[in-house]
């Protein structure tokens, strides 16, 4: 008994012993059978792309230029097509990524290669290093890929989602190496697709504005449709370089600021609102004024730029000339109310809102109550003291002004498109609300045409199709090393007659708008004309 007992202790220690074997080889197999699975493929992200940025005409303002990426499965063919085409420099790189066998990606100089483990795509490059409307578009978080400031932020969840991948799945051996024969597999997630944002941006006057406006170093230039206030172009100096954000970091010419949405003193740009307010109180064109080169305003002397005086003009001798004293009278005249009304209807003091959190600065406006002591009415009649206002406001002035007296809304983002070809969930577009009488628009329009043709802006007039406008010599108040800065401007319409375009030049401490805004005004308009638009 004691036998068959000890036998059958030995078998079920035997039993148990081959259990414990075989559950041990099956967790071993498993585990081997699982890394194997994985070392069965390579993946390549080839490329992970976001919504593209368009102008109205469904040209892209981003990724507008592309690089040719080669997925490489490493063999014979691959290895003498690319070391034949990969500058000296950089072939012992490619060298070791050759022989280590596992497929990659390389950036090469043209589509046009054709050999066995290699397939070229093309790869769009979110910016351009001289990138157009950088400051409308912003830049993106390095770090994370998402939107860090401008629409790039202000749509971030419209351009994520517009965005798509590339990757090409390449099966490998236990070691990772790709395996001769077998094609790779491409799996692309709508990478090209072209959805994204379209602005109301006119990718050829944006870049014709970025170019006329470097001689003013730090300012703006402002396009504007003066029917529907759309923005055509909208270029601000110095700009950011969004592909090495950090070499702007310490730039004393803050390239990061969007002057074109930020507010500055106006000077005799404003001068444009006071008399056609005037017109439409019953003032005609031909009241007159003797300017002595100053005006008394009980105990303030107010001077003119012209010391010496103009003598007596008329209104359209003194937007022609500039004349402070004739407009401080006119602005004593009619008060400060009646001003001040007309220019938050026209948008002065409201931010313009871009996109959604992506807004300009408001700007400045005196109050009824300081606009009761006369030295207040006195500077709101000739833009200076406590009014403030964009280039993106003073293109609204002039635009009510060019399209028969209607103020107009300010339009940046036109829609989307799921496909860049067409557009889809457009924006509002808003009419142009009465806010002064059409024969007082039209009456300061040929005003200001007789500026560029006789006055202070000759220097903008453009070789044909003539244009009108306002020249501004602001002061600001602000001493650098003695000498106060006053900030240049030149506001006017083109061409002359049935106005297409508003343009504003701004040009922050140009001390003359005649001298520095006035050119940058007339490049822009033979640039329009020249490219027949």
């Amino acid at each position: 008994m004691y036998q068959r007992f000890l036998f059958s202790f030995c078998a079920a220690i035997l039993c148990f012993s081959l259990m414990i074997t075989r559950l041990a080889g099956l967790a071993t197999q498993s585990a081997l059978l699982s890394a194997a699975d994985q070392q069965s493929a390579a993946v390549l992200q080839v490329a992970q792309t976001r919504g593209v940025i368009y102008d109205r005409l469904m040209r892209p303002l981003t990724c507008i230029e592309t690089e040719q990426i080669a997925a490489v499965l490493p063999c014979n063919q691959a290895a003498d097509a690319l070391m034949r085409r990969t500058p000296a420099g950089e072939r012992q790189a490619l060298l070791e990524k050759l022989t280590g066998m596992r497929p990659f990606l390389w950036q090469v100089d043209s589509g046009d290669i054709y050999a066995k483990g290699i397939d070229v795509f093309p790869v769009a490059r979110r910016y351009l290093d001289e990138q157009p409307a950088v400051h409308l578009i912003g830049q993106l978080d390095a770090a994370t890929g998402q939107g860090a400031s401008g629409l790039e932020l202000a749509y971030d969840s419209l351009l994520s989602a517009a965005g798509g991948s590339l990757q090409m799945r390449y099966f490998t051996d236990a070691l990772g190496r790709g395996i001769p024969g077998s094609p790779p597999e491409r799996i692309d997630t709508g990478y090209n697709s072209g959805a994204g944002l379209v602005l109301t941006l006119d990718r050829d006057l944006q870049q014709l504005a970025e170019r006329a406006a470097v001689p003013l170093e730090r300012g703006a230039v402002v396009i504007m449709d003066p029917q529907t206030g759309d923005l055509l172009a909208s270029a601000s100096v110095p700009a950011f370089h969004p592909n090495n954000p950090a070499g702007d970091m310490n730039d004393p010419g803050l390239p990061f600021l969007n002057r074109a949405f930020c507010a500055y003193s106006v000077g005799s740009t404003f001068k444009l609102l006071v008399a056609a307010a005037a017109l439409e109180q019953g003032y005609p064109p031909s009241r007159s004024f003797d300017c002595q080169g100053a005006i008394e305003v009980l105990d303030q002397t107010f001077h003119c730029h012209n010391l010496n005086g103009h003598g007596v003009l008329d209104m359209r001798g003194a937007l022609e000339h500039s004349c402070n004293p004739y407009f401080i009278s006119l602005a004593l005249e009619l008060g400060g109310a009646p001003l001040l009304y007309k220019a938050q209807q026209l948008g002065f003091g409201t931010a313009f809102e871009a996109a959604p959190g992506f807004r300009s600065y408001s700007g400045t406006l005196p109050t009824a109550r300081e606009l009761l002591a006369p030295a207040a009415t006195a500077n709101f009649g000739f833009g200076q003291g406590a009014l403030t206002a964009t280039p993106v406001q003073i293109a609204c002035l002039v635009s009510a002004i060019a399209n028969g007296g209607g103020a107009v809304t300010p339009r940046l983002v036109a829609g989307s498109t799921v496909d860049g070809a067409s557009l889809a969930n457009p924006t509002a577009i808003y009419s142009p609300r009465p806010v002064f009488l059409p024969e007082a628009a039209e009456q300061i329009r040929q005003m200001m045409v007789s500026v560029v043709e006789e006055g202070s802006g000759k220097n903008a007039k453009p070789r044909r199709g003539g244009a009108g406008g306002k020249t501004a010599s602001a002061q600001t108040g602000q001493y650098l090393d003695g000498e106060e800065v006053v900030h240049a401007w030149f506001a006017g319409f083109y061409p002359a007659e049935e106005p297409r375009y508003t343009i504003v030049v701004f040009c922050e401490g140009g001390d003359s708008g005649g001298d520095r805004a006035c050119p940058v005004f007339k490049e822009i308009a033979d640039g329009i004309s020249a490219l027949g638009l």
